[in-house]
Parts: C-alpha cells; structure tokens; sequence
C-alpha cells in the first residue's frame, strides 16, 4: 500500500491529493475555473479538498477491481486517472492542488495504484487500514501507522501474508499488526484502483540480511485501494467516523467493546 521509496503524503477523508504536471485531460468552461479561483482562496482546511456540489456523476463499475457489487453500490463515478494527468474539472473543483511530488497513480514496481477512479460516495461507508504500532525487526523508520493515506474497501481476512500479497505490501512497510475500521460520511471524494506491483529492495539501513520469507517484488494485483488524504490534520472527526482498531485478525462483532 506503501511506495517503496517512502515518499507518500497523506490525503483527507474528504478529499484527494495528486499529482498535477501541467497536463489537462478534460477541458472546462471559463466560468467553472473562475469559480475554482474563489473557492481556493476561501477559508478551507490546508489539505486537499474537493466541492462537489453539481458535478456529474456515473454509475461506477470499478473496472479492474475484484470488488464486491454491495461496496461498488454505495459510489458513482467523477472521473479517472489513467496517469499522473489530473482531469481539468477536478482541478478546478478542488483547492490547494499539491505539486507534481506525488501522485497516487504509479509507474510499475512503484507500489500505489495503478490507475485511479475517483468516486464520490453516496451513503456512509465502511474503510480498513492495516497498520504498525511502531517500529520492527527491518522496518522501515517511520512504518505505517493508523492514520495514513492507503485504506481498502474490504474487511481484512484470512492470513496477513495473503493480505500482503493482494495489496502489494513490502513487510518493511508495514507489519500488520493491527487492523482499524473507520466509516467515511456521504459526499466524501476518493480515489479508488486496482493494486500496482511494488519493488520491496533495497533494505532499510541497518537491516543486514533479508527475513526469511520477504519477497524482493510483489506483482500487480485487482485488489481496490482507497487513497486518502490526512495529511497536516491532527483531527480527523469529521473525516473518519466512529472508528475502532484490534490486534489482526479483525472481528468485526468486536469492535468498540472493552
């Protein structure tokens, strides 16, 4: 879920954050980017966020992914990145658009997605994180924690290595130590896509030989991301809701009891 080079931000539950480099894939009325001129200089959180009051939405078919129709239901479709090129009308719809840094979409062996849908949720929905209570034998200095930007759509089951093989993750990334369960309020704007392949060399510093078992890649798969955006927020209670975290494997009857 990690890019191997540890270079990603984080996204708001609300929100998107891409990569903008200058390309236009979709061209957008004068007035609509006028409009975009004055949201942006309204008083808004720092991170990236989208309005989308009036735009149009579609029917999501979640091409590419292996997701359930009863998930697939509770989202429409705004647009699609095939690339790193963000579509005009969701430049113009969302303010403080980060620089070209980062972008959730990525090149093969670079982890992320490989191509993004951004959808816009049409009822409350359910999203899962794995991640680390801290640092581990070969991790990585700053391992995945419980707040950032690669959640799925799909409750965590079976074996941590077969959830680490569908979702591309390189052990030193991320232990899988814990699982948390949060809901995202109706209207949230996301980007969801199939799992990209990720390259897991070379080691963290420190790390003088490979655990047995690590895989050196990890292959592109069908298993949906979300990427979303925390990034500079310390409260989230707007953005994920009525959240509870447990020690792997998750058990959903479980959560919020003592």
């Amino acid at each position: 879920m990690k890019n191997h080079s540890g270079r990603l931000t984080g996204l708001s539950a609300c929100c998107l954050i891409l990569a903008f480099n200058g390309c236009d894939t979709v061209d957008v009325e004068h007035d609509a980017v006028d409009d975009a001129v004055q949201y942006r200089t309204s008083d808004r959180e720092p991170n990236f966020q989208c309005d989308t009051s009036g735009i149009n939405l579609e029917p999501w078919t979640a091409s590419g992914m292996d997701l359930d129709h009863e998930i697939q239901s509770k989202f429409k479709l705004w647009k699609t990145m095939n690339s790193s090129c963000v579509p005009s009308e969701v430049k113009a719809k969302c303010d403080n658009p980060p620089s070209e840094a980062y972008s959730p979409a990525k090149p093969k062996y670079w982890g992320g997605v490989s191509r993004g849908d951004i959808v816009v949720a049409q009822e409350k929905a359910t999203i899962y994180r794995a991640f680390s209570t801290g640092p581990f034998t070969c991790s990585v200095d700053r391992p995945a924690d419980d707040s950032g930007s690669w959640w799925a759509l799909t409750m965590p089951g079976g074996s941590q290595e077969a959830y680490r093989d569908n979702y591309a993750i390189c052990p030193q990334w991320n232990n899988l130590s814990k699982i948390r369960r949060c809901e995202i309020p109706a209207g949230t704007a996301l980007l969801v896509g199939p799992t990209q392949s990720a390259d897991c060399e070379p080691l963290p510093d420190g790390c003088q030989s490979r655990p047995e078992g690590w895989p050196r890649t990890l292959p592109a798969t069908r298993s949906p991301q979300v990427f979303l955006n925390l990034h500079g927020r310390t409260d989230f209670s707007d953005l994920l809701l009525d959240c509870c975290e447990m020690d792997w494997p998750f058990d959903e009857s479980s959560c919020g009891q003592p």
